[in-house]
């Protein structure tokens, strides 16, 4: 059965926006210590969650914020075209990086490293192959462009 490359484009697009939709206009994530208002995630009482993501809340409860925004649809539908666009860079350097590592025989029992231009911002995606189980890591020369660890 084939895949309509379309439709797995618009079922991925929504996948996203259904996870992001009633989160918080202000959330950065928990590996920040507070968000984009200045609230702290970790609060004084123990075992509460930050009310900024809904499957925190549906899994436990979670303590009062002044500032809890939920974004519209339409700010959701944006992260959403933003994501999607980083996953098509992302994927593109990886493919790059997967296809020069192979070209030069690197992989399990052979460790090596190398670069391939970055299709998103012309940087350099310099990458290393481990010996051991042929995994890689990748990072973009300019800064907040792509990486990825396998």
């Amino acid at each position: 059965m084939a895949v309509d490359l379309e439709d797995a484009v618009k079922d991925r697009r929504e996948q996203i926006i259904q996870h992001e939709l009633g989160s918080c206009r202000h959330f950065n994530g928990i590996q920040n210590k507070t968000c984009k208002a200045g609230i702290t995630y970790q609060q004084e009482s123990p075992g509460l969650a930050p009310p900024c993501i809904p499957r925190f809340v549906n899994a436990r409860p979670t303590w009062e914020c002044s500032q809890f925004a939920i974004m519209s649809r339409e700010e959701v539908e944006k992260i959403a075209d933003e994501v999607m666009e980083h996953e098509k860079y992302f994927a593109a350097a990886r493919q790059l990086a997967k296809e020069d590592a192979r070209a030069k025989g690197f992989g399990i029992g052979h460790a090596g490293q190398g670069s391939v231009p970055c299709p998103r911002c012309g940087g350099d995606i310099r990458y290393r192959v481990a010996t051991y189980n042929g995994h890689m890591w990748g990072k973009c020369s300019t800064l907040d462009c792509i990486g990825w660890m396998e």
